[in-house]
């Protein structure tokens, strides 16, 4: 993986298209499993939708990855940077 701060524009795309696909696929409340880096080693791997029975935050962040983890019935978040 490389540093974050010398990412590569084809790497963006890359990262840009798998987060679109994520958020294509769980349209609609399908769950999706994936992976993202939670810290600079630690890999989550993660099932969740965009459906959820919780609240949505009222404060938006850029380039960050919203979504409801059906395994422990918690909104969670990631860097899109961070996906896998």
């Amino acid at each position: 993986r490389k540093n974050n701060e010398n990412l590569s524009f084809s790497y963006c795309l890359r990262l840009s298209w798998a987060a679109y696909r994520l958020y294509l696929d769980m349209i609609g409340g399908n769950i999706v499993e994936f992976s993202y880096y939670k810290n600079k080693s630690e890999i989550r791997r993660a099932s969740g939708t965009l459906a959820s029975q919780a609240k949505s935050p009222d404060r938006r962040f850029e380039n960050v990855f919203l979504y409801f983890d059906t395994d422990k019935n918690l909104l969670r978040s990631f860097k899109i940077e961070n996906l896998i």
